[in-house]
């Protein structure tokens, strides 16, 4: 998918099922799932895990830095989230940093419960 240097976006992201069949390979991937939202699937020999980044800068523009925010592993147990939670939690807290003008990692110290 590469031409003079480009790399091109997906044009569609993945769903549920794809995600899951992901398999891990002998080096990090990372799967662009829309909104800024990817997911990040360790390699085989740190056990595999799917989990879910956001990527934002800040301060917002081009001069800010760009960071990541940790969401949480995939899964559908306990502590884990779904392709939906995670896409629904992404969206809350993306809107919560424009509204407040704060960084993102902020959010988990003043909203979510200790």
């Amino acid at each position: 998918m590469r031409k003079s240097g480009v790399v091109r976006m997906p044009q569609t992201s993945l769903n549920d099922s794809q995600v899951r069949a992901l398999q891990a390979g002998p080096k990090r991937s990372t799967h662009a799932l829309g909104n800024s939202l990817l997911l990040v699937v360790e390699p085989a020999l740190k056990g595999g895990s799917k989990r879910f980044v956001g990527r934002y800068r800040f301060p917002p523009g081009r001069s800010g830095k760009q960071k990541e925010y940790s969401l949480g592993v995939y899964g559908r147990g306990h502590g884990q989230l779904t392709l939906k939670e995670a896409r629904d939690t992404w969206t809350k807290i993306r809107a919560w940093g424009l509204d407040s003008g704060e960084d993102l990692h902020v959010y988990k110290q003043s909203v979510l419960p200790a």
